[in-house]
């Protein structure tokens, strides 16, 4: 089967079927799984970009003596991916307010912070402010 045999022409033809509207020739099964790898991926990188983010605001908050000089930048770069993942699907948005716990539990846990149980970060609307994410640290967009 080319899907398994060479993906790159797996993909040109497919789009070709679909262009030609050649619907009886298309791989539907392997078309229907890459679709949906698509939006695991984009649920992926928020999860990865928001647990990213507050793993270095805990950091920061509870290691300020240990904080680094790139805190800033990381920031930023989270901030920038969770915004742009945002941007290119908003439908994510309640995906990742469902998240955010789930994301600040991971993040507590891999800074050893066992005892910091609720976040003192607030929540996903909160975090839509500008000033949230860099609140403190003399970060500015």
């Amino acid at each position: 089967m080319l899907y398994e045999q060479d993906f790159n022409r797996w993909v040109e033809r497919t789009v070709e079927q679909l262009r030609d509207r050649n619907y009886d020739a298309i791989d539907w099964e392997n078309l229907i799984a890459e679709v949906e790898l698509l939006g695991q991926r984009e649920k992926s990188t928020l999860k990865i970009h928001l647990r990213g983010l507050l793993r270095t605001l805990l950091e920061y908050k509870f290691f300020p003596d240990n904080s680094f000089p790139q805190a800033k930048d990381k920031l930023l770069q989270h901030r920038q991916k969770i915004r742009e993942t945002l941007e290119d699907s908003p439908s994510l948005k309640d995906y990742s307010e469902e998240l955010f716990e789930e994301c600040y539990q991971r993040a507590r846990r891999e800074e050893d912070l066992v005892s910091v149980v609720e976040s003192p970060f607030g929540r996903i609307p909160e975090m839509k402010r500008d000033s949230w994410m860099l609140r403190g640290i003399g970060c500015r967009d």
